[in-house]
């Protein structure tokens, strides 16, 4: 796998529900996208819940999971894509995110 597409969820003022919710889309992404790209796992931050998916199609897995993702109400979500060995991450969505993406 060439590239790694990062989910980033706000954690602020979530609950223990909220957690679950986050796995549970965890799973779901692991189903849509489990024959051509592979969800890693995730990792909590101080105010973040992160996603992993290595992929060799990062347009594919953007979209599967935008759809997936649509499905849900979620507050807050970024999306970021990078190369697998590389350190600086793009933001795919929101289309108008003006801050600098991290994985805290």
């Amino acid at each position: 796998m060439d590239y790694q597409l990062v989910i980033q969820f706000s954690l602020s003022d979530a609950s223990a529900d909220d957690f679950d919710q986050l796995l549970v889309i965890e799973n779901e992404l692991d189903l849509a996208l489990r024959y051509k790209h592979q969800v890693d796992g995730h990792d909590l931050g101080s105010d973040e819940m992160n996603i992993f998916i290595n992929t060799n199609d990062p347009t594919e897995a953007f979209r599967i999971s935008r759809d997936v993702l649509s499905e849900k109400e979620l507050e807050i979500v970024t999306i970021a894509l990078k190369e697998l060995d590389g350190e600086k991450y793009s933001v795919l969505y929101p289309e108008n995110f003006d801050d600098e993406f991290r994985i805290k």
